[in-house]
Formats: C-alpha cells, sequence, structure tokens
C-alpha cells in the first residue's frame, strides 16, 4: 500500500534529474508546474478547511492574495488563474454566489443577475435614464390622440429640424420618446421595419397593439442576452386600430378606436388613458388622474375639432403648470382616424397658452383674494 505513494512522490524528481543530465528544460518544467499546482491545491484545500462553512452553502471565499507570488513564478495558465476559473474557485479572494459573479461591481453588475432582492440593476438604472429625459405627455379621447413633448434646447448653428421626439411609425401609428435618444431611434427604425414587412406579408396594416407589442419583445431581449445593456428610453406608442366584429355583436360595424400603449426598458407594455414619461412624470400624472375626468367627461358628445382642443389644452395646462415651462418649450402633435398625424402650428400653440395664462393668473389672483380676506381672521 506503501508503494504507490514513495512512486508519485519520487516520479518529478526523476524527471527533474533526467532533465539535467539531458541539458534540456523539459524535466524541469514539467517538475515546476507539477509543484505549482500541487501546491495551490494544498493552500486551496488547507485554506478551505480551515474557514468556517456557509450556513446554506451558497458562499465561497478563497484569498489567493498568499500565493501571489507562486502565481508569479507559474506558467501563464496558472498567472491567469484559469485553474481556479475552470474549478469555480474565485480569484483574489472574491465572494461569489454559485450561478453568478463577483468580480462585478454594484454599478456594473451583469444584466442577466437578479439582486438578493429581486431586481436587475441594470433595468433600474435604464429607468432612471428615462427620468432625465425630455418630458412626453399623452392623453386619448372618443376620437382624437394628444400628445405634447418638451423641446430640447438646440444651438444657434443645428438645425431644430432634425432634433425630434415624435416619430411616425405607420400611417395611423405615432411613437413619442423619453431617455437616449439614440436608443429611441434604433427602437422606431425597427418598429417601422416590422410595420412593412407585416403590410407586405398580410396585406393590412399592423395594429397599435402589435407594433407595441413588438418593440416590447425587442427591449425585453436587451435585457436578457448576455453581452447587451437595456434600452435607455421608454416609448410611447399611439394610434388607432380597426375593432372588428365579435361572435356576441356581428352588428357592430368595425370603427377605429384610439389606443395608447407605453413600453419602458424592462420590455413591459401596458396600455393607459393618460400617461407622461420623462422628468416630472410622476407629478404630470398625478395632474392627470385629478383633470383627466373632468375632460372626459367635456368631450363627450363633441365634434372633433372640439374634442381635439380640450386635449390639447390639458396637454399644454399639465406642462405649463406642473414644471413651469413657456408654451414655446412645448410641441403638440393630434392624430385622427380620420387626418392622419397633424403638428400644430406656433400660433395655434400661442392662442392656446395665451388662455391658459389668463386662466392660471385668474386663479392666483382668486387665491390671493381669499388670502387676504382670511389675514385679519387669522390675526383675531
Amino acid at each position: 500500500h506503501n508503494v504507490l505513494p514513495m512512486k508519485r512522490a519520487l516520479f518529478p524528481w526523476v524527471l527533474l534529474f533526467l532533465g539535467s543530465e539531458l541539458g534540456g528544460p523539459a524535466g524541469s518544467s514539467y517538475l515546476w508546474r507539477h509543484q505549482s499546482s500541487s501546491l495551490l491545491r494544498e493552500a486551496f484545500v488547507s485554506r478551505r478547511q480551515a474557514e468556517p462553512a456557509d450556513k446554506f452553502g451558497l458562499v465561497e471565499s478563497t484569498p489567493c492574495e498568499d500565493n501571489l507570488e507562486l502565481y508569479k513564478a507559474t506558467n501563464r495558465e496558472l498567472s491567469d488563474c484559469s485553474w481556479l476559473a475552470r474549478r469555480g474557485i474565485p480569484n483574489k479572494g472574491a465572494t461569489r454566489l454559485r450561478g453568478g459573479s463577483s468580480q462585478y461591481g454594484t454599478y456594473n453588475t451583469p444584466i442577466t443577475f437578479f439582486s438578493n432582492n429581486g431586481h436587475i440593476a441594470q433595468i433600474e438604472y435604464a429607468l432612471e435614464a428615462v427620468k432625465k429625459g425630455l418630458t412626453v405627455v399623452a392623453i386619448k379621447g372618443e376620437h382624437v390622440i394628444c400628445i405634447g413633448v418638451e423641446r430640447r434646447a438646440v444651438a444657434k448653428l443645428q438645425d431644430p429640424t432634425t432634433v425630434r421626439k415624435l416619430h411616425q411609425v405607420d400611417a395611423h401609428i405615432v411613437a413619442a420618446t423619453a431617455g437616449v435618444a439614440a436608443d429611441a431611434r434604433v427602437l422606431i427604425d425597427q418598429a417601422r421595419v416590422e410595420s412593412l414587412t407585416y403590410r407586405l406579408q398580410y396585406e393590412d396594416c399592423p395594429s397599435v397593439e402589435y407594433v407595441a407589442r413588438y418593440v416590447g419583445d425587442v427591449m425585453l431581449q436587451y435585457t436578457m442576452t448576455r453581452g447587451t445593456r437595456p434600452f435607455g428610453t421608454s416609448v410611447v406608442m399611439a394610434g388607432f386600430d380597426q375593432l372588428s366584429k365579435t361572435r356576441l355583436r356581428p352588428e357592430v360595424k368595425p370603427y377605429p378606436v384610439p389606443r395608447l400603449f407605453l413600453v419602458d426598458p424592462s420590455g413591459c407594455m401596458v396600455e393607459w388613458k393618460a400617461v407622461s414619461i420623462g422628468r416630472s412624470a410622476k407629478t404630470i400624472n398625478e395632474y392627470l388622474e385629478r383633470n383627466y375626468p373632468a375632460s372626459r367627461q367635456l368631450v363627450e358628445g363633441k365634434d372633433v375639432q372640439t374634442e381635439e382642443r380640450i386635449l390639447c389644452e390639458l396637454v399644454m395646462a399639465s406642462m405649463m403648470e406642473v414644471m413651469k415651462v413657456r408654451h414655446t418649450s412645448v410641441e403638440i402633435a393630434t392624430l385622427t382616424a380620420a387626418r392622419g398625424v397633424r403638428l400644430l402650428l406656433d400660433e395655434e400653440v400661442d392662442l392656446m397658452a395665451e388662455g391658459i395664462d389668463g386662466g392660471l393668473a385668474e386663479g392666483n389672483a382668486t387665491r390671493t383674494d381669499e388670502d387676504s380676506d382670511w389675514h385679519p381672521a387669522r390675526a383675531d
């Protein structure tokens, strides 16, 4: 029983002797690699036996700083710690979760890894990028969809027509984006190609839900693929779909129905009645929750022009009152089933802003009078 261990112990020394006698480095090179691997293996085994085991068996910790000189002396394979990587042992005392990697810090966590509290950090960072983008407000009525976007400040020598946040995807679909402009351009181009492909294949226009779902699928793939990052933009997809006949109500004729979808960097697609994205989106959404029901009651039974004016005023008021921006920094577009997309002229926006400014001035004066009447009462 003792012969085999003795042979294993003497074999490297025999090779060293033969290599030195023959004048070649083969024996010494093999011996050094063999001894290095054995020493590394013994060091790791002794260190792991000395360390207390993790309670749940999830954490493995193996410092390698003590063997740094040994790494430098060995060949390239051992110096790169590829032997450790193949056996799942982390390098330089890093803590690794099984199925994951701890070589990454807080801000460069791999996109495909969930944190211990169930979040994917890169998606949350992409959502933060959307919150820093320019504001977009979209509202749908019975026959009109109104979209307002905040204009980007451009340089004097820059062509302002090349800086856009409103994009026409199809004849009946409009998209507005907030976040990284380059990411938005890529998504819009893919949505346009998919719409044209759908028309060529089925000889019919795609629905708004179909295009929004396609954009969501593309964004979802970039949250699950290694070597990529999520899109740092959110897309508001608006348009009209034809309501088809149903088996329960065959007498109903197909008619265009307004649809409004929001797709975020996680790939989630949700339909909204009114929504805002970008900076100050949370405050504007709260404003819309308070004022949208009253505006929806006003547009019931009205013609398209009146409905368009009421919705545009609500979009303008939400941006001017909440964000305190001038009307020159707001761009508004409307979408109807009959006329398609129409971008409001600057003169129309100016007239609309004058009415809103007048209403705000009257409201401020009323509040000031009420406060002045109540001041003596407080003094009493």
